[in-house]
């Protein structure tokens, strides 16, 4: 059974590599953002990619270019779509923490 081609393709993946560990208690407390590049679609080159870590939702937006412009405006399109007060704002290595009355 175990060289079964059924049953090998039903296995779960073993996960091999150390998560971070997280404190957070509610929804959009904390999110993380980062671009990334795919192949060429119509005129999109990149996206932006934000997670909320609470419940593990994703938003994404494609992206023409990478200028600052482009991407504050398509991360308040995200932030607007989360519809909640974001506090804490994760970008790599970075960690912005984001206090809103």
């Amino acid at each position: 059974m175990n060289k079964s081609p059924d049953y090998l393709m039903n296995l779960r993946p073993v996960r091999q590599f150390t998560r971070r560990h997280y404190e957070v208690y509610s929804f959009a407390q904390l999110i993380e953002a980062d671009l990334g590049f795919m192949s060429a679609y119509k005129k999109f080159r990149y996206f932006l990619l934000v997670i909320d870590v609470f419940s593990w939702k994703i938003f994404a937006r494609p992206l023409v270019s990478k200028k600052a412009l482009t991407i504050r405006k398509n991360l308040i399109s995200i932030l607007d779509a989360i519809g909640v007060p974001v506090t804490q704002l994760s970008t790599g290595a970075n960690l912005i923490k984001i206090f809103s009355a």
